[in-house]
């Protein structure tokens, strides 16, 4: 039951950010590398680059909208006959939410619809791309996935210019926060950051839920196109109230991870965010990790929001008197802590970056 699961940070947008998201994508490439070493691309005329930047969106559109909003992305570089695989998965066990989607690495083993997308860049030059792309749709049905839907192509894209690869719409009888999801491509050019920039970070992590509100504030530096580490000190909460479990161990969450900024020529910053997050109790614990890319204007604020913890973990301790919290339950000799029942929240990473003032240092 403390067996780490993989996790994804879902995309969400502040209402400051949604204009400036279209068509993002990053020169470092922290989602997938292809079938070729970066450092293997060789020099090439200049109607013919050495690598393609190819860009998976899922955008969802609740029922009250005209227009969606990207849900999550992924991107990969790669050099003419390179090839990639992504898996998308949409839903959750409970609802079905359209809302929440993540693209993987990796089959995704609870979400109710998936697509497996496979990509190979045929040729490209400075104004164009022609991809090959392949993919398929299931759905879980009983125990196993059904295929329902798939496709075979070559596309030949414009810098910047998306091509639908799929849409489905949630059940007329649902009442879903968002109505439809459309996945799409699109192919840019490798952005060459200003080097000589330095960024500064403002990070916060927010959990707000069952146990209240709390944020932990993070700053932290680096020249563009440089990673930089952050880690918050921990948050830990008692299993009781206060004025029962004194003395007795506390849950706690820690959340760690990297920032890459790299600031383009037209002056907006693309940003790739990976977080790591562990909640432990008693010596068990359940982690997760994933990433995020996406691309704002500098001072501008984007949320990631983790989705919730899944697991749980087992401690023989005696019976405890008095009320327990939500999540932990007493059996066969051992409580069992469900962290996603006795959180009852979100966990959410805000980031702000912004061009360092000359003169000033930053750091955690």
């Amino acid at each position: 039951m403390n067996r780490p699961s993989r996790f994804r940070p879902t995309f969400r947008l502040l209402a400051a950010l949604a204009v400036s998201m279209a068509g993002a994508g990053l020169l470092v490439d922290p989602t997938a590398t292809g079938n070729r070493a970066a450092n293997q691309a060789t020099a090439s005329p200049a109607s013919t680059p050495a690598r393609t930047l190819i860009r998976l969106e899922a955008l969802g559109t609740p029922p009250d909208r005209a227009t969606g909003t990207v849900r999550t992305r992924a991107h990969v570089v790669l050099a003419a006959g390179d090839h990639a695989t992504w898996f998308l998965g949409a839903g959750d066990a409970v609802t079905s939410n359209l809302c929440q989607a993540a693209v993987n690495l990796e089959e995704p083993s609870q979400a109710p619809i998936r697509w497996r997308i496979d990509v190979q860049l045929v040729s490209a030059s400075t104004a164009t791309a022609t991809v090959m792309v392949r993919w398929t749709r299931a759905r879980v049905g009983g125990e196993a996935y059904i295929e329902e839907s798939a496709g075979n192509r070559v596309v030949t894209l414009d810098i910047g210019e998306n091509h639908v690869l799929d849409y489905i719409e949630a059940p007329p009888t649902a009442t879903p926060a968002c109505a439809s999801l459309l996945v799409r491509l699109s192919v840019d050019t490798v952005p060459r950051p200003a080097a000589q920039s330095t960024l500064t970070y403002d990070v916060w992590l927010e959990y707000s839920g069952r146990l209240g509100r709390r944020w932990e504030r993070r700053q932290v530096t680096a020249r563009s196109g440089v990673q930089t580490p952050f880690e918050f000190a921990p948050m830990e909460w008692a299993i009781r109230e206060a004025s029962q479990g004194q003395g007795e161990p506390q849950v706690r969450l820690d959340v760690s991870g990297t920032l890459l900024g790299a600031i383009r020529p037209d002056g907006l910053i693309d940003i790739a965010v990976r977080a790591q997050r562990r909640l432990s109790w008693l010596g068990g614990h359940v982690g997760g990790e994933g990433h995020v890319e996406y691309r704002s204007a500098l001072g501008e604020a984007a949320a990631l929001l983790l989705p919730a913890p899944s697991g749980a973990t087992r401690a023989s301790l005696p019976p405890m008197a008095g009320p327990v919290a939500p999540g932990l339950t007493y059996r066969d000799g051992a409580w069992l802590l469900d962290y996603n029942r006795f959180l009852a929240g979100g966990i959410t990473l805000h980031v702000v970056a912004n061009r360092q003032p000359l003169g000033q240092r930053g750091g955690q």
